[in-house]
């Protein structure tokens, strides 16, 4: 009859949930009735119980079994072999001797009662405690068959959409309750059909011909980007070439041609044959051990009409927009700020501490940030800031100011920028704007969001006075919270959906930002040392020699390497991804190439994730093509005189 608080851990994604159940820190745990788990429990410590009931009545027990089979290709002998040892080990012998082994050596309390009852061990039956003789007699009652068949390799990804949706939702609670739960049978109503056409193909002729018919649309579109995009590219080389006048003999250049020709093997061998390779495979059902089947244009069909492919998409521009927002000034900013270190000495010690991290291994990098990233009290960075809650009043007010004066001093500095800098394009001092604008609300939206209040579902389930967690005694509250000591408690970060594709961005900013710094200081030092002495003089600081001098005799450069920051977004961090958080928590870092990742090699869909990776090509092939167009327009000369010039 009493009520316990903190006895169950539900992380969202991958978590030291078992760490905690070795600890006792929780009390409840659910796991699969094997011999192998029955085995590792203290029966003294540890009780087993039946799965819980829903409102429904029912349990949801899973029947999870072992799977043997015999190869198609071994000879017959070998496969009635393998049979045999199938059959032998469903009968009646086996589990008798299997039964008798096992309490020969004292494991008869932990076997199924069934097989205890059965074959006469009634002495060692007495002695099985009534809770788990109840449990497994529910659990085999009521227990679904685990799905298996096509399709079922990642079935638990679909089933599991509806409950993570509504995880990812707090805003559900800011509804009145019978609108929260019509919104939450409409997804299950929704889920319940997407998995039976995911399962089951339930789709209409007509339905099948109108996908087919999108898709055709989308693979010519494909095409014609490819084309036209390499025939641009063509165009805009062989054009500028021209204007420069008659070209000099081929043997002039037979050296370099020799010392290229490694290297662009190397590039054909890895990357373009595949590639060649792969133009049929998303025309096919591709498999391993049978035929494949030409489908035709069903696999680009097929991804069109996927919500998970579009949520994919959308991740990986998040993704984008996080690395270049993230990613692409700290090199420029490091290398700026290092060029002004005075002295020779400190210019090394500086630049040799910021290249650092690009020498440390990949493997190395991921797991040191999962520790830094570990969602416990005992996690690096949770202690860094749960640390703060031992101030006194009077210093946390003072310490927030000054985060809260240092932050809008930054968002002025980015609005600053998108003003004064005349040489930037319109577009690129409008995105400016928007992005301090964008930062702006993001610092104003806590207050309106505490004004407004919760919503009336999360009233009535924390019991909570609506007169005082809304309207201006709420904010009042909030503001006088700001000048007390601080309550934080510990972050989810990898495991959180809100924080999970920053915390995959910030590891890659700091091991990249070293090698684009010395890209950046080696452009800084064709900027004319004469203007700089001048504008020191005349009483320039560095924002001004920054926005007047420095940036405006590099930005061919910054425009042609975020270029390539957009590109390299949009194909790379998968292995990082990947390593770090697996595409989660509930998919939230699951971007294509993550996603092409997951149906190629997780679900052996081969021919799926070869349309997708047409998809992502097209989209990459876009930029690439704008680039080097950019690129045809460049003249690279000699440090002595200027670095890079553009038409």
């Amino acid at each position: 009859g009493e009520t316990y608080e903190g006895c169950v851990y539900a992380p969202m994604g991958r978590s030291d949930a078992n760490l905690k159940w070795d600890r006792g820190e929780i009390g409840m745990r659910f796991e699969y009735l094997s011999f192998d788990r029955a085995t590792e429990m203290n029966p003294a410590v540890t009780g087993i119980a039946p799965a819980p009931r829903a409102p429904s009545g029912l349990r949801g027990t899973e029947l999870n079994c072992t799977m043997l089979g015999a190869f198609g290709a071994a000879p017959p002998e070998v496969q009635l072999g393998v049979m045999r040892y199938i059959w032998y080990g469903a009968s009646d012998a086996m589990r008798r001797k299997r039964t008798e082994i096992m309490v020969e050596y004292g494991y008869g309390t932990f076997l199924n009662p069934r097989d205890l009852e059965e074959f006469g061990y009634t002495d060692i039956l007495a002695q099985v405690p009534p809770a788990w003789r109840e449990t497994m007699e529910t659990a085999l009652e009521q227990g679904v068959p685990e799905p298996y068949g096509k399709n079922t390799q990642q079935i638990y990804l679909k089933v599991s959409e509806p409950i993570n949706w509504a995880i990812d939702r707090p805003e559900l609670l800011d509804l009145p309750r019978e609108d929260a739960l019509t919104r939450i049978e409409g997804q299950l109503d929704a889920a319940a059909e997407r998995v039976d056409r995911f399962m089951l193909g339930q789709l209409s002729p007509g339905e099948w011909r109108r996908r087919r018919t999108w898709g055709g649309v989308l693979l010519a579109v494909i095409v014609t980007v490819f084309v036209g995009a390499i025939s641009w590219v063509l165009r805009a080389f062989t054009r500028e070439e021209q204007a420069m006048g008659d070209r000099p003999p081929a043997r002039r250049f037979l050296k370099a041609y020799l010392l290229l020709l490694p290297g662009l093997a190397l590039v054909l061998l890895v990357q373009y044959l595949p590639l060649i390779l792969g133009v049929p495979l998303a025309l096919f059902d591709y498999q391993f051990a049978i035929d494949s089947v030409f489908v035709g244009l069903d696999n680009f069909a097929a991804v069109l009409y996927d919500t998970r492919f579009w949520m994919s998409l959308l991740r990986t521009l998040y993704y984008v927009l996080l690395v270049v927002a993230l990613g692409f000034w700290p090199p420029i900013m490091v290398a700026i700020l290092l060029d002004e270190v005075p002295g020779t000495l400190f210019k090394y010690i500086f630049r040799t501490v910021f290249y650092l991290p690009t020498i440390v291994s990949g493997v190395i990098m991921v797991f040191l940030w999962r520790q830094l990233y570990e969602p416990s009290e005992s996690g690096f960075l949770n202690q860094i800031l749960m640390s703060l809650n031992h101030l006194d009043p009077v210093p946390a007010a003072a310490l927030r100011l000054v985060m809260l004066g240092l932050w809008l001093s930054l968002i002025g500095v980015i609005f600053a920028c998108g003003v004064k800098l005349k040489e930037l394009s319109t577009v690129m001092r409008v995105i400016l704007g928007l992005f301090a604008l964008g930062l702006l609300w993001a610092t104003v939206y806590p207050l309106i969001r505490t004004y407004l209040g919760p919503g009336a579902l999360e009233i009535e389930a924390r019991g909570l006075d609506p007169a005082r967690v809304s309207g201006w005694p709420a904010v009042l509250t909030y503001l006088r919270g700001m000048l007390g000591p601080f309550d934080i408690k510990p972050l989810g970060w990898i495991e959180d959906p809100a924080m999970a594709m920053v915390c995959c961005v910030i590891p890659m900013v700091w091991a990249t930002a070293g090698p684009g710094c010395i890209i950046y200081l080696a452009a800084l030092k064709t900027v004319p040392e004469e203007l700089v002495e001048a504008a020191t003089i005349d009483g320039a600081g560095i924002l001004q020699r920054m926005a007047y001098i420095t940036l405006p005799r590099v930005k061919f450069l910054i425009l042609i390497q975020l270029l390539g920051a957009v590109v390299g977004a949009f194909r790379g961090g998968t292995n990082f991804i990947l390593a770090m958080t697996g595409g989660g928590p509930n998919g939230a870092t699951r971007t294509m190439g993550m996603d092409i990742f997951e149906r190629a090699f997780m679900e052996l869909k081969f021919s799926t994730g070869a349309a997708m990776g047409w998809i992502l090509g097209a989209i990459v092939i876009c930029i690439t093509a704008y680039q080097l167009r950019r690129m045809s327009r460049a003249q690279f000369t000699t440090g002595a005189e200027v670095s890079v010039t553009a038409k």
